[in-house]
């Protein structure tokens, strides 16, 4: 079966907008947060691309990177509503640095938030490596005046204890 090159032209992308959603990308990867539409007109604006796009936390995907998007309202997975604990996008900010990470540790949405601090403490407990390690803690303090929800805001609040 070959995949096609992009998501076909009927699918209205603004519909899922604020949805938890699970992008498949062309190149078959999987990602996962609230969808945030952005019409062509604020895309070329914006980013000098006039193609409509969902924005997942801090990642754009234009419609022509995208093969699919799975509602995960309609079928909600275990961890708030998504498939997993955390996923590529918080792997790929983490990986990409502390600007990325505090984009994703300050951001609206308290669950994106939460993914986080999951992938964080992940790493920290299987002693992996963490860019910026040292920086991390002034990012969450950051970040703490930010979240609304006290369950994710006890979740910083733990990491940070527990950051060594």
């Amino acid at each position: 079966m070959q995949r096609p090159r992009s998501l076909e032209g009927a699918m209205e992308l603004k519909q899922y907008d604020g949805k938890r959603i699970q992008i498949t990308a062309t190149d078959g990867l999987k990602y996962e947060g609230i969808g945030d539409y952005c019409s062509a007109d604020y895309c070329e604006h914006e980013y000098g691309r006039a193609e409509e796009g969902i924005k997942l936390v801090n990642y754009l995907f234009y419609r022509g990177y995208i093969w699919s998007v799975r509602d995960l309202e309609v079928q909600p997975g275990p961890y708030d509503g998504f498939t997993a604990p955390f996923g590529r996008i918080e792997e790929e900010n983490l990986r990409e640095g502390l600007g990325f990470v505090e984009d994703q540790l300050t951001c609206e949405e308290d669950v994106h938030v939460l993914r986080m601090l999951r992938c964080l403490a992940d790493r920290l407990q299987r002693r992996q490596i963490i860019p910026d390690r040292d920086k991390i803690p002034a990012v969450l303090r950051e970040s703490l005046s930010f979240i609304k929800d006290p369950a994710v805001r006890q979740e910083a609040q733990a990491l940070l204890e527990n950051w060594t």
